[in-house]
């Protein structure tokens, strides 16, 4: 589960130096419910355990990465995302902005899975859908802070697709 931004560590502080150096106000950071994933191997997990959840049906999940040795390990670490009081959208659990990209890829995504496949999926569409149904038409960026930084200077008919989520569609639906 994410933490709060408001938190003193320094893991919160590296976030929100983060979003401050991208110039997101403290109201867009409340408006999509921006957090952290701490540095740490399994809060998710044992939040996930805590609330019921069994180890297949985390693993299943795909938000954590299965170790050969048995157990697992959270799959977002160091990250940027929803905090744990905000009631996420199922794209926004399963794709992650990392606070290092320096270190790997800018985003990380958990593999596909029953509950999310990125081609059905749009970021923002939740606090964006109406402004696009006024306008009549939507705007198609990229990634998170594509979209949150136009929705942050008024431009709300946007949308964000999820990496390759604009690739064929190999089912009939």
């Amino acid at each position: 589960m994410g933490a709060t931004l408001g938190n003193n560590g320094a893991e919160a502080k590296s976030a929100r130096e983060y979003l401050e150096k991208r110039e997101i106000t403290e109201e867009t950071r409340k408006a999509f419910h921006l957090g952290y994933a701490p540095d740490s191997w399994e809060p998710l997990s044992s939040y996930l355990r805590q609330k019921g959840a069994t180890q297949s049906q985390i693993e299943r999940s795909g938000l954590v990465v299965k170790k050969d040795e048995g157990g697992s390990y959270d799959r977002f670490r160091r990250t940027v995302d929803r905090s744990r009081d905000g009631c996420a959208r199922p794209a926004d659990r399963f794709r992650r902005r990392t606070l290092k990209p320096d270190e790997g890829a800018k985003y990380i995504n958990s593999p596909e899975t029953a509950a999310y496949t990125k081609g059905r999926n749009l970021f923002g569409l939740h606090l964006t859908r109406d402004e696009i149904r006024r306008d009549g038409f939507a705007i198609l960026v990229e990634g998170f802070l594509d979209l949150i930084v136009p929705y942050q200077f008024g431009i709300k008919n946007v949308v964000a697709s999820l990496g390759t989520a604009l690739t064929p569609n190999k089912r009939n639906y």
